[in-house]
């Protein structure tokens, strides 16, 4: 629960910085190929300009979500160390009791580590997941883009055709024309 509330927005940060790289990669592509132009022009600063804004976008966006990444690893870590002491804390009054064993205390540390690590996935991967998810957001908002392009294909068929190697005639023949 506090994993998804402190990193709610990393999914979204995330997406925007694979939006704000490629406009900085367009600019820096359009510059490239004008530059001739831009050059005889002398639009050079006002290219540039256009350059360093992207520039900063970029930038902004990763101190933000460097924010976000830094209080999403501090709770993480914090996790991790608690569930170190979970287990000792449970079983330790049985132990001073001496109801049990000092081996039992292990063996319970053992159980309890193997199971809540198994748990703890989203926990421990959150970091991950987001910038997983902005990719797979990216893709489909590219996928539905290409969809509303081509009006004549409806949404059952696949937007690339099918490979066939029947379909190669030249792959038989090698006869030289």
């Amino acid at each position: 629960f506090f994993t998804a509330f402190l990193g709610q927005s990393l999914v979204g940060l995330n997406v925007f910085q694979l939006q704000r790289e490629a406009d900085l990669r367009y600019v820096l592509v359009r510059f490239r190929d004008n530059a001739e132009s831009i050059a005889f022009y002398s639009g050079e600063d006002l290219e540039g300009q256009a350059v360093q804004q992207r520039i900063e976008q970029v930038m902004d966006n990763k101190r933000d979500i460097n924010k976000v990444q830094r209080n999403l690893e501090f709770f993480t870590n914090g996790y991790r160390y608690l569930i170190q002491i979970v287990p000792v804390a449970v079983v330790a009054p049985k132990y001073f009791a001496g109801d049990i064993a000092l081996g039992i205390i292990s063996q319970s540390v053992g159980a309890f580590n193997h199971i809540l690590s198994d748990l703890s996935i989203i926990v421990n991967q959150f970091e991950r997941l987001s910038s997983f998810s902005a990719g797979i957001e990216r893709l489909s908002s590219f996928y539905q883009a290409m969809q509303l392009s081509d009006a004549t294909r409806n949404s059952t068929m696949p937007l690339l055709g099918s490979f066939d190697d029947d379909d190669d005639d030249d792959s038989d023949d090698d006869s030289v024309a």
